[in-house]
């Protein structure tokens, strides 16, 4: 029988590894998005994380594993105007895609 240490152990293994799936899922479809639309301008490289994390926390949110803040909430209820006037400087440049993750990009 599992220990509760144990039990714990695999629930923190879990979300790590769905944690991890969500971020990679993110960061591909980053690149492919801006890769496929040379008149975005993509994210910096000081940028980056801070998009893909967003991008993870909307598909998260979409997929009901874990709430997002107020910004990413605006993004799932399609809240044009909220996610406007709660959206930090990067996250106003790059909520289209932000929308297009929330709308068609899914775990494989």
């Amino acid at each position: 029988m599992a220990t509760l240490q144990s039990k714990k152990s695999n629930l923190h293994n879990m979300k790590e590894q769905i944690l991890s799936n969500y971020t990679e899922t993110a960061k591909t479809a980053m690149y492919q998005f801006y890769g496929s639309k040379p008149y975005m301008t993509a994210p910096t490289i000081d940028e980056e994380d801070h998009v893909i994390n967003i991008a993870r926390s909307v598909m998260l949110h979409r997929d009901g594993i874990m709430l997002g803040g107020g910004f990413v909430t605006a993004v799932i209820e399609n809240d044009l105007e909220k996610a406007i006037s709660v959206a930090d400087s990067t996250c106003s440049q790059h909520l289209p895609f932000f929308a297009y993750c929330k709308r068609g990009v899914f775990i494989s």
